[in-house]
């Protein structure tokens, strides 16, 4: 019996996500063969286990209330939130992210990845951390979405906080 761990990842348009899903996952596929729907990936991490990540369709201008309504509706056993730690205007926007997801999943695992570490203006995650009140339980990663060994980090966090939950 094979088991499938979903992931859904989310964050503002051009954080990386479609990035760090291809850079993780060797079965990459667009869900209508259209860089508009989503993006699927699948991991498989041991014989009887893989990783499913999925992507929503990113809407060239951040929609509040469609982005809650696919968070309430979501059908997954964990979050990655990406975000780009260089753009700090749209940090408030990265907490309204991360506040939907507690309120409607408060139990299920998520991490914050802080992408574009490679940049010279982007803050770090513990920065992130501090600058934006995050509670100290809630994992917070700095990657490059481009470099395996930084993108398997948050996955394996995440993955790890799961499999604890379902203990």
């Amino acid at each position: 019996m094979s088991q499938i761990v979903k992931f859904l990842v989310l964050g503002l348009p051009h954080t990386g996500k479609s990035t760090f899903i291809q850079t993780i996952s060797p079965q990459v596929k667009w869900q209508d063969d259209d860089a508009n729907s989503w993006l699927h990936g699948l991991v498989p991490v041991e014989e009887n286990l893989k990783v499913h990540f999925m992507e929503p369709p990113s809407l060239p201008d951040f929609d509040f209330l469609w982005m809650q309504e696919l968070i309430a509706d979501a059908d997954v056993d964990g979050f990655i939130i990406m975000m780009d730690s260089t753009d700090t205007e749209r940090f408030g926007q990265v907490v309204y992210i991360l506040q939907t997801v507690m309120s409607y999943h408060p139990s299920l695992p998520m991490v914050l990845v802080t992408n574009f570490q490679d940049q010279p203006n982007a803050w770090s995650a513990h920065d992130v951390r501090l600058g934006l009140g995050l509670p100290e339980e809630l994992p917070v990663m700095n990657c490059v979405a481009t470099q395996v060994r930084l993108v398997k980090q948050p996955v394996l966090e995440l993955l790890y906080r799961v499999m604890q939950a379902a203990q």
